[in-house]
């Protein structure tokens, strides 16, 4: 089954789809939260184009575990940025339009944080460098594709009515200054770009942080 965009379907004719993947969904907590800490304990430093280097081959193994394809547009100075896609190759030109999931993997901590002060936990809220910006945010869009690759793999929907493509850089903390031209190059005619970088109330302007998150 394809679902397109040209008949649009009932909220009945998708429920079970939604299902399925809020049914799997449901099953991830405990490996979210294992993800998150093994993000977070990552030192990425905007200007450690190493350690950002480590958090983005950390979220590529995540996703090519589950047959999602990924690759690299490398940066000179800053991290690489990483491209992870479903529902068209890199190989050949997409048919419609994609939707984007965007973030950042570099923090404004610097190298060696983490040892002194790594991913910890009160109950269900989580503490350390980078956790809300953005590396819960991260592990949000990685979620989002493999629960999509999920989908592709364990119903009768064959193809997604868009390109879903996760575009994650590595310098956004100083101003993108490299990533930006892999942004503007990628996102242009696209369909929809969504951001996971958390905030504590929809359209606030963020001006500061305690570094936490609310799992």
């Amino acid at each position: 089954m394809t679902i397109t965009t040209a008949k649009k379907l009932s909220n009945s004719a998708l429920a079970p789809y939604a299902d399925l993947l809020c049914d799997w969904l449901a099953t991830q907590e405990d490996e979210m939260i294992q993800c998150l800490q093994e993000l977070v304990d990552t030192d990425s430093n905007s200007y450690d184009k190493e350690g950002v280097d480590a958090a983005g081959r950390l979220m590529a193994s995540w996703l090519e575990a589950d047959g999602i394809e990924c690759r690299w547009h490398k940066s000179a100075s800053s991290g690489d940025v990483l491209e992870a896609r479903i529902g068209s190759g890199f190989d050949k030109k997409d048919s419609q339009p994609a939707i984007f999931l965007m973030g950042h993997r570099d923090t404004v901590f610097p190298k060696g944080t983490v040892a002194t002060r790594g991913f910890t936990r009160d109950g269900m809220t989580a503490f350390g460098p980078g956790v809300a910006d953005m590396k819960s945010g991260l592990v949000l869009n990685c979620f989002v594709l493999r629960g999509l690759q999920y989908l592709l793999n364990n119903s009768d929907i064959d193809e997604l009515p868009h390109p879903v493509v996760g575009l994650f850089t590595g310098d956004e903390e100083i101003g993108s200054p490299e990533g930006r031209h892999v942004i503007q190059h990628m996102v242009k005619g696209a369909k929809a770009v969504f951001n996971a970088e958390l905030r504590s109330h929809q359209w606030q302007c963020g001006i500061g942080s305690k570094r936490r998150c609310e799992l």
